[in-house]
């Protein structure tokens, strides 16, 4: 540091019991650090994907941190909050760098659901409520836009989803029964 970087003449001095002197001189070259620079901060949902790790620049450096293996950052393992993730690049002559930034994990949205039902086949097309919180989707056989036709499905228990995305962009899913009789 205090030397700085370039390459300096350094100048050896040995003197011997007789008072005999002797020097030799040679080079020691400082090289400067690596300029890098990170991604920008990620925010992510602890259920998605796992994700590939870039935008760290130079290229070809290596991510490390709660969560990140092989330069992948898997949101269930690093689990929900804020997590400081490290991008180090190693230069030709070894000299390192490193920066850091953030990667928010946001949980998945709690999700209450509708109670089981039974339906004769001839009840007609019921409006299907008690998904929580509201704004959610119902998906499944014999439903289209929240409304379960007992016709449609035909008779049997029936599978039906509610699935909704919070603000942050998470999603989750419930799932519960309709049982049509004949």
């Amino acid at each position: 540091i205090i030397a700085g970087e370039g390459t300096h003449l350094i100048t050896y001095t040995y003197q011997d019991e007789n008072s005999c002197t002797n020097t030799c001189t040679f080079d020691i070259t400082v090289n400067d650090l690596p300029e890098v620079s990170c991604p920008e901060s990620i925010t992510t949902c602890v259920n998605n994907d796992p994700l590939t790790l870039s935008g760290g620049l130079p290229e070809g450096g290596t991510y490390s941190g709660t969560g990140v293996i092989d330069n992948v950052f898997d949101p269930f393992v690093a689990g929900s909050g804020t997590h400081v993730l490290t991008y180090e690049y190693v230069d030709i002559n070894g000299c390192s760098e490193s920066c850091t930034f953030e990667v928010t994990v946001n949980d998945q949205p709690e999700l209450t659901w509708a109670a089981s039902m039974e339906l004769c086949i001839d009840a007609g097309p019921q409006q299907l409520t008690g998904g929580q919180p509201d704004g959610g989707t119902y998906s499944g056989l014999g439903v289209s836009e929240g409304i379960f036709d007992p016709q449609q499905s035909g008779s049997g228990t029936h599978q039906i989803t509610y699935t909704y995305t919070d603000v942050s962009g998470c999603i989750n899913s419930c799932s519960f029964e309709i049982t049509v009789h004949d």
